[in-house]
């Protein structure tokens, strides 16, 4: 019983995706951005994440095109990075156009 009750509670405290978009990488990968809500608080949050498709992909018409499974529950998380507003994405988005950037910069230089 212990178990059973373990899992209540952690459902209590999971998260929700209300509303994404999937940027497909190729295969079953694919990031997705979105809304996700906090069940224990109500609160909301853009999630961008990365994982494997909880579903099928095909190709059709020359794109990939992904059906889920559970359309709250689109991907297997790998990894995920939760942004509360707009200040702290204005800084996260800052340092990654600097990086990319420099990423240019370097791939310039290789030659590749």
């Amino acid at each position: 019983m212990v178990v059973k009750k373990q899992k209540q509670e952690n459902k209590k405290y999971s998260t929700a995706w209300v509303k994404f978009e999937a940027v497909k990488l190729g295969g079953l990968w694919a990031y997705v951005v979105g809304t996700i809500e906090d069940k224990a608080t109500g609160d909301r949050k853009v999630r961008i994440a990365k994982g494997k498709v909880k579903g099928k992909v095909h190709w059709e018409k020359g794109e990939l095109v992904y059906t889920y499974v559970d359309s709250k529950d689109p991907i297997s998380q790998i990894s995920r990075l939760n942004i509360k507003n707009k200040v702290e994405w204005e800084k996260i988005k800052a340092l990654v156009d600097k990086y990319i950037e420099e990423l240019e910069k370097w791939r310039t230089l290789k030659g590749v």
